[in-house]
Parts: C-alpha cells; sequence; structure tokens
C-alpha cells in the first residue's frame, strides 16, 4: 500500500503539471491567433494603401510615389515581421504540445501502474482475509463448541 500512495504523490505532481502545460498552450494558441490577426490586418492595410495609393499617385509627382513605395516596404518589413513572430509562437505552440503529449503519457502511465497496484493490494488482502477465514474454520472444525 505505501508503494501506491508514493506513486500516487507522483501521479499528482504529473497530473498538475498536465494541467500547467495545458495551460501554456491555451496561452500560446491567444499569442497565434493574436498574431494572424495582426498579420492579416497589416497585409488588408497593405491592399486598401496600395488600391487607394496608386489612384492617387497619377496626379502627384515624384516625390510623392518615393514616399508612397518607402512606405510600402515598411508595410512589407511589418508583415516580414509579423509572420516570424507567427513562426515563432507556432514552434513554441508545438514544443509546449510535444511536452504536454509527454506528459499526458506518463499520466496514462502512472494510472495503469496505480491500478494495477491496487488490484494487486486487494488480491493481497482477499488472499489474507480467505486465509484468517480458513484458519479460523479449522480451529472451529478441530475444537468445536461444546
Amino acid at each position: 500500500m505505501k508503494n501506491v500512495k508514493a506513486i500516487k504523490i507522483v501521479y499528482q505532481k504529473v497530473k498538475n503539471q498536465v494541467r500547467e502545460a495545458e495551460r501554456m498552450m491555451a496561452s500560446s494558441k491567444s499569442k497565434i491567433d493574436k498574431a494572424q490577426e495582426g498579420m492579416g490586418k497589416l497585409e488588408e492595410y497593405k491592399k486598401e494603401y496600395t488600391e487607394t495609393g496608386y489612384t492617387k499617385l497619377n496626379k502627384t509627382g515624384p516625390m510623392e510615389m518615393d514616399n508612397f513605395h518607402r512606405f510600402l516596404f515598411r508595410i512589407d518589413d511589418a508583415v516580414a515581421a509579423q509572420r516570424d513572430a507567427l513562426k515563432i509562437a507556432d514552434f513554441d505552440f508545438n514544443q509546449l504540445k510535444a511536452l504536454w503529449q509527454k506528459l499526458k503519457g506518463k499520466e496514462k502511465g502512472l494510472e495503469s501502474i496505480i491500478a494495477k497496484e491496487e488490484k494487486e493490494n486487494l488480491k493481497k488482502q482477499e488472499k489474507e482475509e480467505q486465509k484468517m477465514f480458513d484458519e479460523f474454520s479449522i480451529r472451529n472444525f478441530n475444537n468445536p463448541l461444546k
């Protein structure tokens, strides 16, 4: 029985680690969603700016066109930075998912060990009780009450 208690302590720690990994995965998924949303907004802004900008550029000079292209490059840089942030967030999420899967495997393994140990302990207890009952029966048979 002591063995089961020790395993249950380890099991509880692993279960807490699983919950913490799940919490961290949810947070990481939220970062991914925000990064994707930010990238979508930047791309939409670039599209709108480009469409309105080209129509206005027909009426402007070379300096305005240069400023327009410079700003487009900045938007492209921001999109690239957002894409990099998204890749990092995806990588982090995948690392957390791998950790969670590993911990979940440990948790299930410990659950099966605990179940096996408890089953064995129950068998031992039943065997001891049967032995005591048999001894009691033998004593009563050999020394019947008068």
